[in-house]
């Protein structure tokens, strides 16, 4: 019998593939909720907040998952990359890369009407401004939106919530093996000197003016160790938890997608148009891979019905990858290239949390509330009402994006269910798209 290799990114999709069917124990970030993805105080608050790791969870509702239905709505014939395999015409034919994208960018829902891409993109000058539109005269929206839930930028130690993780202890070390992979941020943005022409609200003869458009997606692992340290503040009554944590991970899969739209004004004021420059860079198995490591610290100050928290992800971090570049300026001939991207240094996402818990009659009501930064501010409110076994819960947000969910949930002997209505918006028109979730977790009394 002969023994054959296999590269860690493909040991790293076999593992995905087992644990996306077989989910087993987790304590996954539940990253979706019906609170509008409000920072609520629990240890699923974890990845965003280290110290969180060893708090008690409220009333019972012990450690959970969103299931990911995300990958049904991949299965749906405009967003299946698989039909590349089988039916290249099809894929072809009918293949959305821009709804592809909104749906593996949101892989714990299922998309009802995901984003679709526009046929063309049309820039028009005249005295009233500057519109950029589709062919159908629907407004184009500058954009730049972070992954998932304001955690994940495209290329660094800033990953996308893990799907499932696996936690266990050594002592008081506590440690959690994870898989990551989602949409790493969208951006449609206007170069330097278009911003300034639409700031002072004129265009100048014989100028290039840039809309430049980027999204990016990764997978892989990763593993984290923290060392959660709680101190009681019996006068107050309070207490004091604080984490530093390190994650190492490796990125098995990596793609991000950049075009370059251009409107040249020529030296007698009269614009015209150059075709689009695309690229493409890819990381699969076989085709370059890397990893790197991030270091995060958090703090949460407990008074019982109020909590207050402040977490910090890659206060510093590094990270190395490679892959190849293809350049599709000229569809006839594409360049291809190998290409080594490093991240060192310091790109903080940062966020403040509170919340209140109190009882009213025969109601438990949670309110909480969060605020980070992460290239921009980000901010999600949000309440739940329990009564009995019922709850429900809804909240907004702003996270480059206006978001709201609401979710209806029940706890029975021994699990938990919640069912959650979510809205975000679509790639490129900021219309709403609209998600099914559904969340699952322990119940202990």
């Amino acid at each position: 019998m002969k023994w054959k290799y296999f590269p860690p990114g493909t040991v790293s999709i076999f593992c995905f593939c087992i644990f996306l069917f077989f989910p087993g124990p987790s304590a996954e970030p539940l990253s979706l909720n019906g609170m509008g993805n409000v920072l609520i105080p629990h240890p699923r608050g974890s990845y965003k907040n280290p110290a969180y790791i060893i708090f008690p969870a409220p009333m019972g509702y012990q450690a959970g998952t969103n299931l990911p239905l995300g990958f049904l709505g991949i299965m749906k014939t405009e967003s299946n990359p698989f039909n590349y395999l089988t039916d290249r015409e099809k894929f072809k034919s009918v293949f959305d890369l821009v709804t592809f994208f909104d749906q593996i960018s949101h892989p714990r829902e299922y998309l009802l009407n995901p984003s679709a891409s526009t046929q063309s993109v049309f820039f028009k000058v005249s005295s009233s401004g500057f519109f950029l539109s589709d062919a159908e005269g629907t407004p184009l929206a500058f954009s730049q939106i972070t992954g998932p839930e304001s955690s994940a930028v495209g290329g660094t130690p800033l990953l996308p919530p893990p799907l499932f993780q696996i936690p266990w202890k050594i002592g008081f070390i506590h440690c959690e093996f994870g898989l990551f992979f989602g949409g790493s941020g969208f951006s449609l943005y206007a170069g330097d000197t278009l911003k300034e022409a639409l700031e002072e609200g004129k265009f100048f003869a014989d100028s290039l003016y840039t809309i430049f458009s980027n999204a990016s997606l990764s997978g892989g692992v990763q593993q984290s160790v923290s060392l959660p340290v709680k101190i009681p503040f019996k006068k107050i009554s309070a207490d004091l938890y604080i984490c530093p944590r390190i994650t190492g991970f490796y990125t098995a899969l990596y793609g991000e997608y950049q075009m370059e739209f251009n409107l040249l004004i020529d030296p007698e004021g009269f614009p015209s148009y150059t075709s689009p420059k695309t690229q493409s860079f890819l990381v699969y198995p076989g085709v370059g891979g890397g990893g790197g490591v991030r270091f995060d610290f958090g703090a949460v100050l407990d008074f019982r019905a109020l909590t207050a928290g402040a977490g910090i992800q890659n206060l510093a971090g590094f990270s190395r990858i490679s892959g190849r570049m293809y350049d599709f300026t000229d569809l006839l001939s594409p360049l291809e290239t190998d290409e080594l991207r490093t991240f060192t240094g310091f790109l903080p996402n940062i966020i403040f949390n509170i919340a209140y818990f109190f009882p009213v009659r025969n109601w438990n009501i949670l309110l909480a509330g969060d605020i980070g930064w992460l290239k921009s501010i980000y901010s999600h409110a949000g309440a739940a009402f329990y009564r009995d076994r019922m709850f429900f819960r809804g909240g907004l947000g702003w996270q480059g994006q206006y978001v709201w969910s609401i979710g209806i949930g029940r706890a029975f002997s021994g699990f938990w269910l919640e069912l959650i209505l979510r809205r975000h918006s679509a790639l490129f028109t900021n219309d709403s798209v609209f998600g099914i979730g559904l969340n699952a977790g322990v119940y202990r009394r």
